[in-house]
């Protein structure tokens, strides 16, 4: 287990927008951001991730194979995904942007 996740921190399940433990399968994941290595591109791949937040330490907690174990983040080791989690959920946060940003632009 990682040290410098704060006390009280709290995180937000990105594939279903709520902050309980409720788990959200990786069919509801529209499509990882991740750059092959082969082409140096990057491939748009759906189902990649799933994710349930931990609250008790206020994480999201992911499980996939597209990834191998990232290279250590500012100590974050590599037993931490968070050098990539805009990554593997990257086209459910680019639809949440989306649709948030037409709510408030109706609003305005």
């Amino acid at each position: 287990m990682v040290s410098w996740i704060q006390a009280g921190a709290i995180s937000i399940n990105p594939l279903n927008w709520k902050r309980d433990d409720t788990y959200s399968g990786k069919e509801l994941c529209l499509g990882a951001r991740i750059k092959n290595v082969e082409t140096g591109e990057f491939d748009v791949i759906p189902g990649a991730a799933d994710a349930q937040l931990n609250v008790e330490r206020g994480v999201v907690v992911p499980h996939t194979d597209v990834l191998a174990p990232m290279e250590e983040r500012i100590d974050f080791g590599p037993e931490s995904y968070h050098g990539g989690d805009y990554t593997l959920w990257f086209t459910n946060i680019q639809e949440n942007v989306k649709v948030r940003t037409k709510v408030w632009l109706k609003v305005q």
